[in-house]
């Protein structure tokens, strides 16, 4: 049997079948055909196109911060970049964000030589238009109070809840219990929320609040009697998946997985929610359920690291006293958080040469949307001059796995602090490498150096061939860094890019600059 030839299929072989998979509705083998077809394909422009027929098979499959990812790689050949701007666009308007979405819908119609592409931006800008009208795109006063509640800033938020509360604002109401439980004032929210639900007693939110409380003070009788009256009312995905994370940390795995279990009947590919009925499955020892959901979460998200690192501890089924955090699914690991930045807060560089989980930690923790975390993080492991971190800190960089955000932080601090001040970085799809260094000039002015490493940043992440010495040459010449107050290091970032109207475009929208203030720089500057 050994000497049986393996047969390699073509590309062709590959194609057809993500075709057939597509008609047929079947995501999971079409992501498998068209992996295969980039594995074929032999030219970069073949690469391009099959990553935005993958990127239309996340955006079918709902996945859209990962089909955005593709779509991405697709803008650099002129032949498939409308198409790739339009499926940003899409996007982003199912993400929400229809002032972005309009940016790239417009960049589509520049660039579509195509009637149906013009169709198809006419009917997503009329879906836009309409979002704008019914829906209020500034962020609230409530929704900035919960986000510091997040990130556990208690008292700055009780702050700004205490206003409120005079007013009898049911909301505030039950955020001020909220940040009571956090903190641990159990009796006061107790009393709160109990006068909320006499007068409402179907308040979904003040349930999940007590719920939260009971957890809190391991009063698990009036916690099932919370539970049961939950299951009951009508709750949105967002609370069900609270309510499934009490459950989880109440070691109520049952419970736990029936509420994802509901999620997961309209969001079939939600691989956090994949991989949080997996781990209730493995502390229930149901060995076989848990590899099944991890399987399937890796299926979906084939290069996510965390899931890889689940799947391996489920299938060494690890040692009976070393346990599955059963925190894991309440706020995405919160207990690991807390470690790091605890080892953060005291002596970093030790703790990480001689703990043998906090590199693994850390690597999970990168990989999180939440630009507090990995600034602190990065900006932690940037400082370091142990051989240990900085090794670790390169890994990170030439990881593919990371997002464009996430890896603009890693290599701004690279830079900003030092430490590397020259980094090779390898990018994977065109095998390609530079080195990237802060002028002697711009050591000593934080504003230049932030702006020159967020320029560099972008060019790296976007695999952008501009040439950064003639540029800086220009600025250099200028009378910027006389005048460098009155420029910020977004401003300063987009610069770089003044020669290429296409990119300035691009770096705008990234680094949130308006162009008509570029532009304005870039005459003041005389750069062009």
């Amino acid at each position: 049997m050994d000497k049986i030839l393996q047969f390699k299929k073509s590309l062709d072989y590959y194609l057809k079948q993500l075709d057939i998979r597509l008609n047929e509705k079947d995501y999971l083998g079409a992501l498998d055909a068209g992996r295969n077809a980039i594995n074929s394909s032999k030219t970069r422009i073949d690469r391009q196109a099959i990553n935005l027929i993958l990127s239309q098979v996340y955006f079918e499959m709902g996945l859209h911060l990962l089909s955005c990812e593709y779509a991405f790689y697709a803008i650099e050949n002129i032949h498939t970049r409308a198409s790739a701007y339009l499926c940003i666009g899409k996007n982003l308007v199912l993400l929400k964000k229809p002032k972005r979405a309009l940016l790239y819908l417009s960049k589509a119609l520049e660039w579509c030589r195509s009637e149906n592409i013009v169709g198809a931006v006419l009917e997503w800008t009329s879906e836009i238009k309409s979002q704008m009208l019914n829906q209020n795109v500034d962020i609230t006063h409530f929704d900035i109070v919960k986000n510091m509640v997040k990130q556990r800033r208690y008292q700055e938020a009780l702050g700004e809840v205490m206003p409120y509360l005079e007013n009898g604002s049911i909301d505030y109401k039950i955020l001020y219990c909220d940040i009571l439980v956090q903190k641990g004032d159990c009796i006061t929210a107790r009393e709160i929320l109990l006068k909320i639900l006499q007068f409402d007693n179907f308040n979904v939110d003040a349930y999940i609040v007590l719920s939260a409380l009971c957890l809190k003070e391991k009063d698990f009788f009036s916690l099932a009697t919370n539970l049961e009256r939950l299951k009951n009312l009508q709750l949105n995905d967002k609370q069900i998946e609270v309510v499934a994370n009490i459950c989880a940390k109440s070691e109520d795995y049952e419970l736990a997985i029936n509420f994802y279990q509901k999620i997961l009947k309209n969001d079939e590919f939600n691989t956090k929610i994949l991989l949080f009925v997996s781990l209730c499955y493995y502390n229930l020892k149901n060995y076989k359920e848990a590899q099944y959901y991890i399987g399937r979460a890796i299926w979906i998200d084939i290069d996510n690291p965390i899931l890889k690192i689940f799947s391996q501890i489920i299938d060494s089924k690890i040692q009976k006293d070393v346990q599955i955090s059963t925190s894991l699914p309440y706020q995405v690991g919160q207990d690991i958080l807390d470690n790091i930045m605890e080892s953060i807060d005291s002596n970093f560089d030790q703790v990480f040469c001689t703990s043998l989980t906090l590199a693994r930690d850390i690597e999970w923790a990168l990989t999180l949307k939440n630009t507090t975390i990995m600034q602190k993080i990065t900006q932690n492991l940037a400082k370091s001059s142990k051989k240990e971190l900085i090794k670790f800190y390169q890994k990170q960089l030439l990881t593919t796995r990371l997002s464009v955000n996430q890896k603009f932080f890693l290599t701004k601090y690279a830079l900003f602090y030092g430490r590397l001040k020259t980094i090779n970085v390898t990018v994977s799809l065109v095998y390609k490498s530079f080195n990237l260094k802060i002028p002697k000039q711009m050591q000593n002015n934080q504003t230049l150096k932030a702006g020159y490493c967020g320029a560099v940043s972008f060019a790296e992440i976007n695999n952008l061939d501009i040439n950064l010495d003639k540029v800086n040459s220009k600025l250099m010449a200028s009378d910027l860094i006389i005048n460098s107050g009155d420029f910020t290091e977004n401003l300063i970032s987009c610069l770089y890019f003044c020669e290429n109207n296409q990119i300035l475009e691009q770096a705008c929208i990234y680094f949130d600059m308006p162009k008509i203030k570029v532009v304005e720089a870039i005459k003041c500057l005389n750069l062009l």
